[in-house]
């Protein structure tokens, strides 16, 4: 049985948006707010 998160890759890859074109734009600008923290917070480790 397929995860919802296979299921997202595979219509993703198939160009099938199971969202709204500025919502994948939102979800992406969060992710890489998320990436750039965890790397001020890992730096501050150093």
């Amino acid at each position: 049985m397929a995860t919802q998160w296979e299921i997202l890759i595979s219509n993703f890859e198939n160009g099938v948006f199971p969202f709204p074109e500025y919502t994948w734009m939102l979800v992406i600008l969060i992710m890489a707010g998320i990436a750039l923290w965890q790397a001020r917070v890992f730096a501050k480790r150093l």
